[in-house]
């Protein structure tokens, strides 16, 4: 497991970079990310004492055929599944979460923060897009003992102390998986 500072991913996160249009070998194609995230957490439903998790993640991305993206976050725990969709390559929420995605050459770098906490996903393609490599960082900021979220597996709020991500698989198909 790779680690970064964590300040670094937070800036990372927050940057708004220039959107470039996707490439256009993308179009028409969807792009699936997978890894497991491991959290220290308690559920605010299940009690005080912080466990270990793991939670697997997928992120899939679409880009149209017009080279309009879509996103398809989906998580899995023990207590449920859930998923957030996404139309654009960036934007926020009430809560002061947000989110940006931006295309260089053959690689695209998703970035997000959720309530504290950031997450920073690279893909990067072959040169003839054919396959694809991902990385995925997660991290808190410096200083804070704990992040407070509401799950999108159970919609309840939890609290974690230390989360990290593992390793990434990277898949690249043709058409709309949604």
């Amino acid at each position: 497991m790779r680690v970064v500072p964590t300040t670094l991913l937070i800036s990372l996160a927050l940057i708004t970079a220039a959107h470039a249009a996707p490439p256009k070998q993308l179009y028409g194609k969807s792009i699936t990310v997978s890894w497991t995230e491991t959290r220290s957490q308690r559920d605010s439903q299940a009690g005080p004492t912080f466990k270990q998790v793991g939670i697997p993640f997928t992120n899939v991305y679409y880009i149209s055929t017009e080279g309009r993206l879509f996103k398809r976050a989906s998580a899995r725990s023990p207590g449920g599944a859930g998923s957030v969709d996404r139309v654009g390559t960036s934007g926020g929420s009430e809560s002061g979460d947000s989110r940006n995605v931006s295309f260089s050459g053959n690689r695209i770098v998703a970035s997000n923060s959720f309530q504290g906490a950031a997450r920073q996903t690279q893909i990067t393609f072959d040169p003839s897009f054919s396959s694809c490599t991902a990385q995925v960082i997660t991290g808190m900021p410096p200083g804070r003992k704990s992040v407070t979220v509401r799950s999108i597996t159970t919609g309840n709020t939890v609290e974690f102390e230390s989360v990290s991500a593992g390793p990434a698989s990277c898949s690249i198909a043709s058409g709309n998986p949604f």
